[in-house]
């Protein structure tokens, strides 16, 4: 049997699947960084209430006291949004001063004043730099017309195999740590007064760490989020009845991740982000006595990207 090198016309063809190949492998991670966006949940500056002397009372005209955004790890840019009852409004994005690219967002009150403060970790040495969101004026259309971040410390926030977490320990906004060690893992939070050690065994070696008070009790409790069944496991250090749990929404794709109503006692959600459509829905106990727990799911659309102040604007 004699063999015959190939055609001109097939190797055309070989070369044309072969460009096909290569461009749908570059185009993979424009879908990445939409999908690397990370969700976020504060108090921040917004129309009808910022820091100053005139202040605003803790519940906005919206009855929740938060505000929900995202950050972009890939540009190192924050997105910070004035949740109004199950729409989204007037998100401006602020880049980082001095970017580290591929940090991590953490969002806590770093000097008591009510209002949140951002920081971004640097998952490699643990090096977490602290900033003041900053607004200024308004413009025509009653959106802040200025935002910026202003740098306030710089620490370090465990080791690279830590995962951080945030919320309030006697009285304190802290930023803690989750110590991952199989049966021995265990939560350190820290405040400027006092450190809590909280034994809790992984629940799975890709759960996620989290911190809040889904009890509504003043104090926050600690917990993981199985990384398949999507069940937020809780305990209470000072309840002998834990661990306590919050069903997952298996059904929703998206990012989990918590947050807190600071209108309602401070009391914490589990969230679930979509960054493909920009849609946030939150899980609160309505009776976490009981088991079952009872919970109450909130939907909140798509931001609204032609209302006032509109999306970034000025604001940029």
């Amino acid at each position: 049997m004699s063999s015959h090198p190939p055609s001109t016309s097939f190797l055309s063809r070989v070369l044309l699947v072969s460009l096909v190949i290569a461009l749908a492998i570059t185009a993979v991670p424009v879908l990445a960084s939409i999908s690397s966006l990370v969700p976020i949940a504060g108090r921040w500056p917004t129309a009808d209430c910022r820091p100053g002397p005139t202040g605003c009372t803790p519940t906005d005209a919206y009855g929740h006291g938060a505000e929900l955004g995202w950050f972009d790890p890939d540009t190192a840019t924050f997105t910070f949004c004035d949740w109004r009852g199950t729409q989204l409004h007037d998100c401006v994005e602020v880049l980082v001063p001095d970017p580290g690219f591929g940090w991590e967002p953490l969002v806590f009150d770093h000097d008591g004043d009510g209002f949140s403060e951002v920081a971004i970790r640097n998952p490699i040495d643990a090096e977490t730099r602290v900033y003041r969101i900053s607004t200024t004026g308004f413009n025509d259309a009653n959106a802040i017309e200025l935002w910026t971040l202003e740098p306030i410390t710089t620490i370090y926030v465990g080791t690279s195999s830590d995962q951080p977490v945030t919320g309030v320990w006697n009285g304190e906004t802290y930023i803690g740590i989750f110590k991952p060690a199989g049966s021995e893992s265990k939560f350190v939070l820290e405040s400027e007064t006092d450190a809590l050690y909280i034994p809790f065994p992984s629940i799975h070696d890709g759960a996620r760490a989290v911190v809040g008070d889904w009890l509504a009790r003043g104090y926050d409790q600690v917990g993981q989020i199985h990384p398949f069944t999507d069940v937020l496991h809780f305990i209470d250090p000072f309840d002998s009845t834990s661990p306590r749990f919050i069903p997952g929404q298996e059904e929703t794709y998206g990012i989990r991740f918590v947050g807190r109503l600071w209108s309602h006692d401070s009391l914490s959600f589990y969230g679930v982000f979509d960054p493909n459509n920009l849609t946030f829905h939150l899980r609160v106990l309505l009776t976490a006595d009981t088991e079952p727990p009872l919970p109450i799911d909130i939907n909140i659309d798509p931001p609204n990207l032609t209302s006032p102040g509109g999306y970034g604007g000025d604001a940029r």
